[in-house]
Order: structure tokens, then C-alpha cells, then sequence
């Protein structure tokens, strides 16, 4: 079962994506419409350490791209922080960033190895620790 949950703060323009399960590129393109519709925010972390990403080819690869791409426009300097669990996940989203580059995505990809740190690279504290059942 695949379970994508966000949490948004909009003062810090902040949309922490917790993806647990096995994903397709499909279960991404919906959280990207439903979370980034209503609450189109500058700053993302995915955290995909809880997930199996053996579904995600270069054509989901493609798809989640161009939907992230198409709801990044007209915003400035979008980050989107991945956070990974191992080599191979990390394989995974440096070629997606290296996709998103090439199909003219305005999104800066990162990686990181833990929540904290992608916090660390927004310069921010984990908005959400505080909060039951809090991203962090």
C-alpha cells in the first residue's frame, strides 16, 4: 500500500512529502496535483527513505518531472531537497534532477541522507516536531 502525506507551513513556503510504500510515478503526479494546486509552496522535501522506488523508470521519471515542472512556474528559485535512504536511491534522484534539468524545470534538486539535514540545507528547525505525528 502507498501512502504520500504532506505537511505544508506557509510561512517558511514548505511542502514535506512523506512516502511510504511501494510508488509509482503516477502515485507521485497525484501528490505533486493535489499538494501543490492549493498550497504551491517554493521550498519541498520529499522523503522517500520509507518507500520502494523499483516501480520509477526513465519514463516515470519523465512524468514526475514535467508535473513537478508545470507547477513550479513563475515562482522564484523553487528547491526541492530528496531524502534518501541508500546509494541506490540516491543514483535514482540524481538522474532525475539531471532529467528535470534537461526538460527545462526551473527546480533546484538536492540530496540529503536524513530529514534533519534537509532542514539543515533550508537553513530552517523542522517546523512540524512539535505536532503530533510531526514530519521530523
Amino acid at each position: 500500500m502507498v501512502r504520500i502525506d504532506a505537511r505544508h507551513d506557509a510561512a517558511l513556503e514548505l511542502t514535506v512529502f512523506d512516502v511510504r510504500g511501494s510508488v509509482t510515478a503516477a502515485d507521485f503526479v497525484a501528490a505533486i496535483e493535489a499538494h501543490y494546486r492549493p498550497n504551491r509552496t517554493r521550498n519541498a522535501i520529499w522523503d522517500v527513505t520509507g518507500s520502494d522506488l523499483s516501480n520509477i523508470d526513465m519514463d516515470a521519471l519523465i512524468r514526475m518531472s514535467d508535473s513537478a515542472r508545470q507547477h513550479s512556474q513563475n515562482q522564484a528559485s523553487p528547491r526541492t531537497i530528496i531524502v534518501v535512504a541508500d546509494e541506490q536511491e540516491a543514483r535514482l534522484a540524481r538522474l532525475y534532477g539531471e532529467i528535470s534539468e534537461m526538460r527545462g524545470s526551473p527546480i533546484h534538486y538536492v540530496l540529503a541522507t536524513s530529514l534533519q539535514e534537509a532542514y539543515e540545507k533550508l537553513d530552517i528547525k523542522d517546523p512540524f516536531e512539535n505536532v503530533a505525528g510531526g514530519a521530523g
